[in-house]
Order: C-alpha cells, then structure tokens, then sequence
C-alpha cells in the first residue's frame, strides 16, 4: 500500500495529504463540542419537591453513590446481585429531617414552628405495634393534624413512626416478639403491610417511618423481605419509607450487637427511600462516659455504608442533640441520666464547672460534685454538632436530629451555611 502511495503523482499526493488534515481538524472540532455540551449530572434538585423522604430514632426515651442495578430477594432467602457505579456527588448537606416525640410534643412543635425553613422532613413519633400485632398511638400521644397541616403548607414532608417500643400499660424495652408477629409469614406480612398502608392513607402521611429495634438475627431474612414488601406498596399509593438503622462498622463484629446483624443493609437501602443511620450511641446509659457521637465513629459507621454501596443520596446522618450524666461509682461509672440541653444549661448554672470541647471528637463535656459525688457529662450543643455537619456536607449525605424540644437553641442559625 505504502508502494502504491508513493507511486501517486505529486498533485495527488498533495491532495490525499490535504484531505486528512482537514479531516483530522474535523474530528478535533466535533470532540471538543461534544464535551463542551455535556450536561451536568450533579446538579442538586429542589429539596422540597424531591421524592426521598426521612424519619427518626430513639436514645433517650423517657418510656425506657455507589448504586445497585439489581435486586432478587426470595421468599426465605435474600440475594443480591449489584453492579455498583461511583456516584456524583455535591459538597452541602442535602436534606435536613426533625423528630416530634409524643412525650414532648408541645415544646417540640414550637421549636419546628420556630425553625420550619430549616427542614424538608418531619417524623412524629405516634405509633406502638403492640403485642398482638396491631398498630395503636400510643396513649399518651395526640394525633394532631395541624402539625402535618402547618409541615405540608411550608413544604415539608411528614412521616408517621411505628416502632416496636411498648406502651406504658405494657412496659419493657424493644420486643422483638411482637415483630416476629407479623413478619414471621407471608400472610402476616401482607396484613401488617395492609394496616400501615391504610395508617398513611388516613393521616395524610407522605410517607412511614419503621423503628424497629433490637431484633434477632435468625428474623434478618424476613425483615428484608417486609421492607421490600412495605416499600412496594407504599410506592403504589404514592408513600415513602424510611427506615431507622443500627450503627456498624463491620459485619459480625461482638461490640456492635445491638440488633444490627438483623439488617442486611444492602438489601435494605434497595428497597427503602430513606435510611436514618442512629450515629449516637457510642457511649451510652450503661457504658462508660464518653462522647455520644465522636466524629471518628461516625466517619466508620457512615463510611461501611458506602464502602458497601448504600446509595448516598438515601443516607440521613443521624445527629443527638441531648446529653448524658454519668454517675462517678469508684474506678468505673453508674448509669447515666439522660438530660436535654435546658438541663445541662441548668448544671452549667448550678455547679459552674469548666466545659472542654473536643474538636477532634466534636463532642461537650464537663465535671461535677454533688451529694460527695463525681458526675461526667458529655452533651450536645452548637459547637459540638458543627464537626459532625461538616462531616455530612464533606460526603454529601442528609443529616437527621434526635430530637427536637430540648435542644440548644443556638444550633438554628449554624443549619444554613452547610447547605
């Protein structure tokens, strides 16, 4: 060929060496458009109108992307085949949700009133699965549809929450029992999903939120399979589900034993809308003093998530906005008392003690002596939740609070600059 070409007169050659330059500046040109037009992917959508939800979690109770393409979850047996793709993602916090509790909900919806433009959803705690398997408000909590009114006339989402948590007339702590109930079989599932269906409906909820802690192990399988069925058909009648997730760094691991091994969590984020990541927790009423939620724990808990391919844009952060008093019991610490940010402010005042903040931890805390005691209390308050926020807008995730009615007031303002 080569031969051929040279052979070619000198016009020709000319010609022939004309025409591949102007084709290859052609080529140039076409690419350089093509790139130059291509539109952006990471563009953040309208927070109000989007259809992700969220919902809440529960310490402190005073009654105790990558993305997958595929999912085949069967009857008994739950399998996942995902092909995972790195997702764009924008540097602010995407969505900002409230928790109402029943217990406090007077002072709670004032601080929602107060600050309702800081938020794009809102979960009311108001609902209890009872032993026997039905769905009831709990007895003390008022289903007050002006809340949702007020919620939907300012664009937020509402969410109603049903957890495993019983009523006082029944006492204890998360029952498993009563979930095995009615997600033990096929037909419990379906008449389960039907009655939380109808709850939706009836309140005029954008969606439901399910806390249900503290579950065994061997009810992993038929958890998963009563989300995916839960989320199907509230998809149908235009509902979100959100889900409340027990922090884990790993699989397997003895010290995080707190009902997380019951949730596939891959599993889980393909069918749910929103997962509300308990970040708190840490150190708790029986451990030892400590942060609630150090910022390293945090980065682990959230980081698994990802690194296993929880889609981004489904993660809410959770965020505590209470305190912990522990009890100084010789070497070791009694179990704490749980307190709002009114009561720290209230034994800041009383005992005048120095407050040390740990910027590393992003964590509040201080001594004091009473009654001939030592008392360690670590809280949360507008400095010490500003490195947890940084670390939501840094991956580009949602941030969830617990909760709202005893927080400190001045955490309001600071909202708005991660976004």
């Amino acid at each position: 060929m080569i031969r051929k070409i040279a052979a070619l007169p000198k016009r020709l050659k000319f010609l022939l060496l004309v025409v591949s330059v102007v084709f290859l500046l052609a080529l140039t040109v076409i690419a350089i458009h093509l790139l130059g037009n291509k539109e952006p992917t990471d563009q953040p959508s309208d927070p109000k109108r989007d259809v992700i939800g969220a919902s809440t979690l529960s310490p402190n109770s005073p009654i105790s992307e990558r993305r997958a393409d595929q999912t085949k979850l069967n009857e008994g047996i739950t399998s996942i085949k995902s092909s995972i793709k790195a997702e764009k993602f924008v540097l602010k916090i995407l969505y900002y949700r409230a928790s109402i509790p029943y217990w406090d909900q007077q002072r709670a919806f004032a601080s929602f009133r107060e600050n309702v433009s800081s938020f794009d959803y809102l979960t009311l705690f108001w609902y209890t699965l009872r032993a026997d398997g039905s769905i009831r408000k709990y007895i003390y909590a008022v289903e007050d549809k002006t809340i949702i009114d007020f919620a939907h006339k300012n664009g937020v989402k509402v969410f109603g929450l049903i957890a495993n948590l019983p009523d006082e007339d029944e006492g204890g702590s998360w029952d498993s029992d009563r979930v095995a109930k009615v997600i033990g079989s096929s037909s419990a599932r379906a008449s389960h999903i039907n009655n939380i269906v109808n709850l939706a409906e009836k309140m005029n909820f954008d969606g439901i939120s399910i806390d249900y802690e503290e579950l065994e192990t061997s009810q992993k399988n038929n958890f998963t399979i009563f989300i995916r069925d839960l989320a199907s058909a509230l998809h149908k009648k235009g509902k979100l589900l959100g889900l409340a997730i027990h922090p884990k760094t790993s699989e397997g691991k003895p010290s995080e034993d707190n009902g997380s091994a019951a949730q596939d969590l891959l599993a889980l984020s393909l069918a749910a809308d929103q997962l509300y990541f308990m970040a708190y927790g840490e150190h708790w009423d029986d451990s030892d003093a400590g942060p609630i939620a150090g910022v390293p724990w945090v980065s682990r808990v959230i980081n698994y998530a990802l690194s296993i391919g929880v889609p981004r844009k489904k993660i809410f952060m959770g965020v505590p906005l209470y305190g912990l008093d522990w009890p100084k019991n010789g070497a070791g610490y009694g179990t704490a008392n749980g307190l709002t940010y009114s009561e720290v402010a209230s034994l800041l005042k009383t005992y005048n003690p120095k407050v040390s903040i740990d910027t590393i931890e992003g964590a509040a805390h201080f001594t004091y002596k009473s009654g001939g005691k030592t008392h360690e209390v670590w809280f949360e308050n507008y400095q010490s939740i500003q490195p947890k926020l940084s670390f939501a807008k840094s991956l580009g995730i949602s941030a969830t609070f617990w909760r709202l009615g005893g927080e400190d007031p001045r955490i309001w303002p600071t909202l708005s600059s991660f976004r």
